[in-house]
């Protein structure tokens, strides 16, 4: 009896739904599995700087374009150092709530997609130059990481840019190039640094970035990184956090 009570208020809750609300808040539920959401790949130079090698690698990406309208922004989300399948269902289909990717292709009639970073991703299909073991490393060692530095993976979401051309939209890959549509830069942490190194390295290809906790700076020994954890405790708490802190560095 209980339980069908439960299920009635259910049912009510779902068939009164107020019609203020956004479209977005009223759809149905969103698979949280990101094999349900396929990949793409581009070709990419391993070397972009040595005109004679002529090796590639397939780097993936993933895209929503539900929302895109001819002109419209493409809004690039850049999956920084980890696995990118993962931020898929969340960062492209709002699984967990409005995501900024989507929010704002949805508002200015844009592409969402997700870039991954070069040897990053799943072991037998991830975004791997080189040939990896079971645990993905690659075999090569140094010879093959000596490719992961920050020229090499800079340059890749400028080529992947001027080369976009994702299956469904062959009417508009000439129209997707940074020439003819702004490209925005999303990332937070790494991303948001990648971001705004981008914004000064490369503003023909992308119009503008979202560089969100993004470090410009380096400094050698910065303490006051962990001075400002210590103000946000509790005094007591703050104490043995310092005591420790002492200990551990003397």
């Amino acid at each position: 009896m209980l339980f069908a009570r439960i299920l009635g208020m259910a049912t009510l809750s779902t068939a009164f739904v107020p019609p203020h609300l956004p479209s977005y808040l009223n759809r149905r539920e969103v698979s949280i599995n990101s094999s349900d959401y396929p990949a793409f790949t581009i070709e990419i130079p391993i070397d972009h700087y040595n005109g004679s090698d002529t090796r590639t690698f397939k780097n993936r990406y993933w895209v929503n374009d539900q929302y895109y309208t001819p002109g419209g922004p493409v809004f690039y989300f850049d999956a920084g150092e980890q696995n990118a399948r993962p931020l898929v269902p969340y960062f492209l289909y709002d699984a967990a709530g409005p995501s900024s990717p989507l929010t704002l292709a949805r508002r200015f009639g844009g592409i969402a997609l997700i870039f991954e970073h070069r040897f990053y991703g799943d072991v037998d299909s991830g975004s791997l130059p080189f040939v990896t073991n079971k645990d993905g490393y690659a075999i090569d060692g140094y010879e093959a990481y000596k490719y992961l530095n920050t020229e090499q993976s800079l340059q890749d979401p400028v080529y992947f840019a001027h080369n976009f051309e994702p299956p469904g939209l062959e009417p508009y890959w000439s129209l997707l190039n940074p020439k003819y549509t702004p490209w925005i830069w999303l990332g937070g942490s790494y991303p948001g640094i990648r971001g705004a190194h981008m914004r000064v390295r490369n503003p023909e290809t992308f119009y503008a970035a979202w560089a969100s906790s993004a470090p410009t700076e380096a400094a050698v020994d910065y303490w006051q990184y962990y001075a400002q954890a210590e103000r946000s405790m509790t005094r007591n708490c703050s104490a043995d956090y310092t005591a420790i802190t002492n200990y551990v560095d003397n």
